[in-house]
């Protein structure tokens, strides 16, 4: 007997087909995808190993013990509290890992566990959310051991499955906690980040002192302000940015990069400083203000990021869902803390620790202690920047070169500057790619016919040489603006986003929002670094001995192509490499941006901010940067005819030891406005002559005195003035104001400055 089945049925059963199917293609959707299959083959592989201990077991120890001591500090702890101390011998101050809440009875649990915990992370149990605990949230154990000038902690997370070690080590003048990479062993939960000491040296409301923190050129945040907000968040923000693979931003990011991996404290008479000596390059700094997580203290430091996260749309799914990485980010991470005491403790004690310790990586012919200036810096004067040719918007027929500055008018405005009196300037040539500024990149040869060639070149450089006009041609090796004319794969060449999708992104209009009417690439590493030999002989052949990079140390990103994918530390040994390779071909490499990676080979930093970030928690921009930087390597302003108030630019660049810059046309800039270049608005050379003729001034002033020299001090004297002072005693007052400041005998007129050489 044959079972029929009505028409309905077979309907239902269709339809239930469809929807499991749909709800299976979901669930794959929502897995971590891309990430299982990426293998980072050449990632950091020389991790840190755990130290060797020489004593075993001191777990448990109770009460406050020395495990070891310097000249200069005592390193105690007290295993049971999780408590560790330093104590500076030279003013006495013990700095603890936690704040003493037996007086705090307002404090809840969660937050009376995380302010007592020397280790803050955060983890993930199926790679669908994060969860921030701490070890006293946790069911933890530990076992200590003594190593060499410290202790070397074992915390296992019994219920989490998750162990790691901690090292916590007096040496070189200094601490350093590590946490090494071999040690992390995962059995359930992964971890994604991980925070020494959040609460060291924390400080209450109403203290002296600030925290100090290098957004831009670096800020201070007042203890004895009010902070209060009421979402009760904190400052945290990626060092060396945002990695623009993982960015999910509509509109571009506001605000001032991290171009330094540390952050610190200052205090009445003691301060201290942290430096993420490792694993910088997927790390945050973070600093809260009294009210966040329950806690009424200001703090800050280092997140060391071991996974990624990222929001992603997929399938039908309309909301942004959470995507975990599965692969942990291999990478040695340990942070400095360095400490200073005195009568008078301030920012510039900080810098100057810091300096001490990026000098090897600012310069590695330099020793820690002693300041070796870039060779050519002695010739390091106004920078005019030529832009010189950029197509169109639009597409096919439609698209035209625009023509701002050929080679022989280059030589022009070089001789009409000479003539007015610019005895000493450098060049730099803009847009000179085939095809313009946003030409055939990665592809730059032959020369933009339009505004000379090849020849075109060659003569100007040859020129220069003759007049001692140093000069310098801006190079991109990343930036893909038309595919198919550079011949590029997008499936095989350009770089990629975790989730395996190519990443893009757009021009930024006039208005300062993106341009979505078409997509722009980045070119990987991989692939540009096979014709960057070929194309710097091309560069040399043509007289070129100075090369100024893009990319290399303004952005760094994480690129998830299958084959060579590439983290944030790999692809900065790329630019290591690139540099140290322009050096060797050319003679001379300058970097925009001014990230502190870049600088082991760079000669000079090109756009450097003179600004930090507009937020509530930063009370007040200091020149934080610069007093590392200074001295070491030249920066120079970005260009000075782009700023919404020039005359300030030129009075911040004298406060803050900057080079000044001019970007200039030949031609009016009137076309530029129907190109993607539509933000140079003014800079036809003749217009600006009078301002560059006053950058000159003032270079001459204080900038050709002291751009060999430690920046040694810097004092906020009121709301419009500012002192800055240089290692042969030479002094800058800067003012701001409507108004003459007069004290000690030095008058400063409105909006001018006054400089006093020692003995003067």
């Amino acid at each position: 007997m044959h079972k029929f089945v009505s028409r309905k049925g077979i309907g239902v059963a269709v339809k239930t087909v469809i929807f499991l199917l749909v709800l299976a293609i979901m669930i794959w959707n929502m897995m971590p995808q891309g990430e299982k299959t990426i293998v980072f083959t050449h990632e950091q592989s020389d991790f840190l190993p755990a130290a060797k201990h020489v004593r075993a077991d001191l777990s448990q120890n109770d009460g406050l013990i020395v495990y070891a001591e310097d000249d200069r500090h005592r390193l105690s702890a007290d295993l049971g509290a999780q408590l560790f101390m330093i104590t500076d011998k030279q003013s006495g101050y013990v700095w603890t890992s936690s704040p003493d809440l037996s007086q705090e009875s307002a404090v809840g649990e969660a937050s009376r566990h995380i302010a007592n915990s020397p280790v803050m992370f955060t983890y993930t149990t199926k790679f669908k959310e994060l969860k921030t605990t701490s070890l006293f949230a946790e069911k933890t154990s530990y076992l200590v051991n003594a190593i060499d000038k410290g202790l070397q902690i074992h915390y296992r997370l019994d219920q989490l499955g998750i162990s790691f070690v901690m090292e916590v080590v007096l040496e070189d003048g200094g601490l350093s906690v590590r946490f090494p990479h071999d040690s992390i062993v995962e059995e359930g939960n992964f971890l994604t980040s991980i925070i020494a000491f959040p609460m060291f040296g924390a400080a209450k409301q109403g203290e002296s002192g600030y925290m100090v923190i290098p957004d831009g050129t670096g800020a201070i945040t007042h203890f004895n302000q009010s902070h209060k907000l009421y979402d009760n968040r904190g400052y945290e923000k990626w060092i060396y940015g945002i990695d623009p693979t993982f960015d999910t931003q509509t509109a571009p990011i506001q605000g001032e990069p991290i171009l330094i991996p540390a952050i610190g404290m200052v205090k009445e008479h003691v301060g201290y400083v942290q430096t993420a000596t490792q694993g910088s390059a997927d790390a945050k700094l973070y600093m809260n203000p009294p009210g966040v997580l329950g806690l009424d203290y200001y703090r800050g430091g280092v997140e060391f990021i071991i996974r990624k996260s990222y929001y992603t749309r997929v399938g039908g799914v309309q909301n942004n869902i959470l995507r975990i990485e599965q692969n942990m980010i291999i990478a040695n991470r340990e942070l400095r803390f360095d400490f200073v005491s005195g009568k008078e403790v301030s920012y510039v004690q900080l810098a100057k620790a810091v300096k001490h310790r990026l000098l090897p990586l600012l310069d590695p012919a330099t020793s820690a202690n002693q300041v070796n200036p870039s060779k050519d810096s002695v010739n390091n004067t106004v920078l005019l920047r030529l832009f010189m040719s950029v197509e169109t918007r639009g597409g096919g027929l439609s698209k035209k070169s625009k023509t701002t500055t050929t080679f022989d008018e280059a030589q022009t405005i070089a001789e009409f500057y000479k003539a007015q009196g610019l005895e000493h300037f450098e060049l730099e040539l803009k847009g000179w790619y085939d095809g313009g500024y946003f030409g055939r990149l990665p592809g730059k040869f032959p020369v933009e016919s339009k505004i000379g060639g090849n020849s075109g070149m060659k003569k100007l450089i040859e020129w220069a040489n003759e007049s001692n006009i140093p000069l310098s041609v801006e190079n991109n090796d990343l930036d893909v603006y038309h595919e198919k004319k550079a011949n590029v794969s997008l499936r095989n060449d350009v770089v990629r986003k975790p989730d395996g999708s190519v990443y893009s992104y757009h021009p930024i209009g006039s208005t300062g929002w993106y341009r979505s009417e078409v997509d722009w690439y980045t070119l990987r590493p991989e692939i540009a670094d096979k014709e960057r030999i070929n194309n710097l002989e091309k560069l040399k052949m043509l007289g070129v001995s100075s090369i100024n990079e893009r990319n290399l140390g303004e952005q760094l990103f994480s690129d998830y192509s299958m084959h060579e994918p590439l983290r944030r530390s790999q692809t900065a040994a790329y630019f290591e490499q690139w540099l140290a390779q322009d050096k060797e071909k050319l003679g001379s490499a300058g970097v925009y941006g001014g990230h502190v990676y870049a600088l082991k080979h760079a000669d000079r930093i090109l756009d450097m901010t003179q600004a930090t970030s507009s937020d509530y928690l930063l009370d007040e921009q200091i020149p934080f940067v610069q007093l590392i930087y200074h001295g070491v390597k030249p920066y120079y302003t970005s260009a000075i005819n782009l700023a919404d108030l020039p005359q300030t630019e030129l009075l911040r660049a004298v406060e803050y030891g900057a080079i000044p810059s001019f970007e200039l046309t030949y031609l009016p800039t009137t076309d530029l406005k129907y190109t993607y270049y539509d933000k140079l608005f003014s800079a036809q050379y003749e217009e600006w002559r009078d301002t560059v003729l006053l950058a000159y001034k003032m270079w001459q002033d204080v900038g050709a005195r002291t751009v060999r020299q430690e920046m040694i001090d810097h004092l906020k004297l009121n709301e419009d003035v500012s002192r800055t002072m240089y290692e042969d005693g030479t002094t800058v007052w800067v003012n701001y104001g409507e108004s003459v400041f007069m004290a000690d005998g030095i008058r400063v007129e409105p909006s001018h400055y006054t400089v006093r050489a020692e003995g003067s």
